[in-house]
C-alpha cells in the first residue's frame, strides 16, 4: 500500500505498523478506522489485506 509522506506527523500510523504491534503486544481484536469515503470498497479490500500479513487474530476494517 503506498504510504503518503506525511502520514506520521498527522500522528496517523500506516496498516504493517499497526498490525504488527497489535501482534506484539497480544491484542485481541484489531479494528482499523479510517474517516475518508472518497476509496472506502477499495480501502477495506487493501487494508484487509495487508493486515492479515502481520496480525493472525480478528480484525475488522
Amino acid at each position: 500500500m503506498k504510504q503518503n509522506l506525511f502520514t506520521h506527523e498527522k500522528g496517523h500510523g500506516m496498516v504493517k505498523e499497526i498490525a504488527q504491534f497489535a501482534e506484539k503486544v497480544n491484542i485481541k481484536n484489531l479494528v482499523l478506522w479510517h474517516t475518508e469515503d472518497m476509496s472506502l470498497e477499495i480501502r477495506k479490500i487493501e487494508y484487509t489485506k495487508e493486515a492479515k500479513k502481520y496480525f493472525f487474530r480478528q480484525y475488522i476494517c
